[in-house]
């Protein structure tokens, strides 16, 4: 067997670079784009449940609403994520598991957001 047949370190190993590592990735940005654009609006109508507060302020409805925003801001980190993995087929589970994720916060968030007490 001559050198240039020998499996490299990778192959042998079984940690073979994966054709297709950017289909998850592209998949999870075009979810998370529109999808920041709805938690960006469901924010702006977030604001409407202070309306009915005194000038003293809403104490539950803002820690509400601070509790969703950070978790809001949260759910950029599996995007950024998601393209910072190795290109080995290892990895695939983990870029699906990072869709799940976004998912998972997302949909925390827009309940969040819905559920706002208003006035309290």
């Amino acid at each position: 067997m001559t050198p240039a047949q020998l499996p490299s370190p990778q192959q042998a190993h079984g940690d073979r670079h994966s054709p297709h590592w950017w289909i998850a990735p592209v998949v999870l940005t075009l979810l998370a784009v529109p999808g920041s654009f709805l938690l960006l609006f469901l924010m702006v109508l977030g604001v409407m449940a202070f309306d009915p507060c005194s000038p003293g302020g809403c104490p539950r409805a803002e820690q509400h609403y601070n509790a969703a925003a950070i978790t809001a801001l949260c759910s950029l980190v599996p995007v950024i994520a998601v393209w910072c993995f190795p290109h080995r087929r290892a990895c695939t589970w983990l870029r699906l598991g990072m869709i799940a994720a976004y998912a998972v916060v997302f949909t925390a968030v827009a309940v969040a957001m819905m559920t706002i007490p208003i006035g309290e």
